[in-house]
């Protein structure tokens, strides 16, 4: 998803708000990237579909899933998210991020690791970001979904079904204090 944001400010009741809205275009970033291995489609890089945000939001929003071009983590490029950031000139906020914590359903041969690897992303997160002015991140789920979220998204949330909390919840605790 690409989403276009726009921050105002009003003051209530004397005290200052910062309210952020934002729109949505149903693009995923690593698509945008000509990239996504996992569609099994190929892509060419589409960054003409930033152009009409660019000119009027105050931040680019997107949606970000690079386990769709890579196995584990770490194999991300260092510049993950700089070159959006460079085309658009403008700050970023990430409105669904996720790391499956098992393999997928429909690719059960693929890496992924397990809950330890979904806590390694959200470390390499942070790094990916070098330097990037980023609004907010939101991680997408807080339980995970099972079989009706899809094959890519049965295991991706900070805490099992139950409720049992997987090692990426104290990861983005942490960095988002």
């Amino acid at each position: 998803m690409i989403a276009v944001g726009f921050a105002s400010k009003d003051i209530l009741g004397g005290v200052m708000q910062t309210t952020l809205d934002w729109s949505n275009h149903a693009e995923e970033y690593d698509f945008l990237r000509g990239e996504g291995f996992l569609s099994g489609q190929e892509r060419e890089p589409q960054w003409q579909l930033l152009d009409p945000f660019v000119r009027v939001g105050d931040f680019i929003g997107l949606s970000t899933y690079p386990f769709f071009d890579y196995e584990i983590p770490e194999a991300a490029p260092a510049d993950y998210y700089a070159e959006v950031a460079k085309r658009t000139g403008l700050p970023l906020a990430f409105t669904e991020m996720v790391w499956p914590s098992r393999p997928l359903s429909n690719f059960p041969e693929a890496g992924y690791g397990g809950p330890e690897a979904e806590a390694v992303f959200a470390e390499c997160f942070l790094a990916l970001l070098g330097g990037v002015e980023v609004r907010f991140a939101l991680w997408s789920f807080l339980h995970d979904l099972g079989a009706p979220g899809g094959p890519a998204f049965e295991a991706v949330a900070l805490r099992e079904n139950d409720g049992t909390p997987k090692p990426v919840l104290d990861v983005w605790r942490a960095a988002s204090e």
